[in-house]
């Protein structure tokens, strides 16, 4: 009696209780945008766009190009992930396709782990096969230019 209510009450409530977590998180990111930007606004900087569209990468604190003003560095872009994806779901389809064939030894449900795994591969494939171009265009960010720098002289390099 107690064994099959518990499982009701899990499986009923289960998913309730994982939206009201996931609530919870978008809630608590929304509020750290919102005391991000009213730390913005009291320190008198302007805010960001992309604070303000609630993108999840912000620009990084403004850089003082005089003392007047500011300037915002130009944001980078994520690193390529399709050879951490391919990886992934290469290893997830291979485990899948273990754990159902010592299950299920006899029978060929086994097979469903071959979905992620082509799908692994083929991230793997357009990881290799992906041209130059966007590499390039992932090129490094020019050198942030230190308190100390005037605005007139090219900022200092770190080397």
């Amino acid at each position: 009696m107690i064994i099959s209510l518990a499982f009701i009450i899990c499986f009923f409530g289960g998913p309730f209780i994982l939206l009201g977590f996931f609530a919870y998180l978008w809630s608590r990111n929304k509020t750290e945008r919102y005391k991000t930007v009213r730390e913005y606004l009291n320190r008198g900087l302007p805010v960001p766009p992309e604070l303000l569209r609630g993108q999840r990468a912000y620009a990084p604190p403004p850089v003082p190009a005089s003392p007047h003003t500011y300037s915002y560095p130009a944001p980078t872009r994520r690193a390529r992930s399709d050879l951490r994806r391919g990886i992934t779901q290469t290893f997830v389809g291979l485990a899948v396709c273990i754990v159902f064939y010592l299950i299920w030894p006899d029978s060929r449900i086994w097979a469903w782990g071959l979905i992620p795994w082509i799908i692994g591969v083929g991230y793997i494939v357009a990881y290799f096969v992906e041209p130059e171009e966007e590499a390039a265009a992932q090129a490094p960010l020019p050198p942030i230019p230190t308190p100390g720098d005037s605005p007139t002289k090219p900022p200092s390099t770190i080397t």
